[in-house]
């Protein structure tokens, strides 16, 4: 076995808020052989645990893509003039193929990036390509892990997927006979509906 060399800035970076982010990271992902290759990637190889960690965080939006609904990407796609995805079980395959930086805008057409969000994943992707070409003339650096980490990390991989609201929950509530109150994961879902009129706007990012 060769011994383990330690990348040059793996101090600068056990002294940085890059391992209190990872500890943000939710509970199943945490748990996950990606994440824990990140971590032993971390103080020897920065750019490869940067580019690793981005993957988790498109996997993590792929995934919640197809929980928010196939037949609202589907919409929202066909609004944005992205990727077509079909609706019904061809639409999973549809996402699965999607580039990541068309993956990173459907995630905000459909609401589950804000676009400050969205323009930080946009750059951390940016980020990662540079690493995956990186040379003598460029490595990464203590500035893109943190930045790269605390993006994928505040953005997605804290947070829990969440179902889109439909008109036809409204709907309900709007029709009760009697006093209703809306439920609960209603509001949660709610909080996280796009602008109203976004998904059909045809207006460029």
């Amino acid at each position: 076995m060769g011994e383990l060399v330690l990348h040059p800035a793996s101090d600068l970076i056990s002294d940085s808020e890059v391992p209190a982010i990872m500890g943000q990271i939710r509970p199943q992902w945490q748990s996950k052989g990606l994440i824990e290759r990140v971590r032993r990637l971390l103080p020897v190889d920065p750019s490869s645990a940067c580019q690793r960690l981005l993957n988790a965080a498109v996997q993590d939006l792929r995934e919640k893509v197809q929980i928010a609904g196939i037949d609202i990407a589907s919409e929202v796609a066909a609004a944005h003039k992205l990727p077509p995805i079909n609706r019904g079980d061809r639409g999973a395959e549809d996402i699965e193929n999607y580039s990541t930086a068309k993956l990173i805008d459907l995630s905000y057409r459909m609401g589950l990036l804000s676009r400050a969000e969205w323009r930080k994943m946009t750059r951390a992707y940016d980020i990662r390509r540079d690493l995956e070409h990186e040379d003598a003339e460029y490595e990464a650096g203590i500035e893109d892990c943190i930045y790269i980490f605390k993006t994928c990390v505040d953005a997605v991989l804290s947070r829990d997927p969440i179902t889109l609201i439909h008109v036809s929950e409204v709907k309900q509530i709007v029709q009760a006979s009697g006093p209703v109150a809306a439920d609960p994961d209603l509001l949660t879902d709610y909080e996280h509906a796009p602008t109203p009129g976004s998904w059909r706007s045809s207006s460029s990012c």
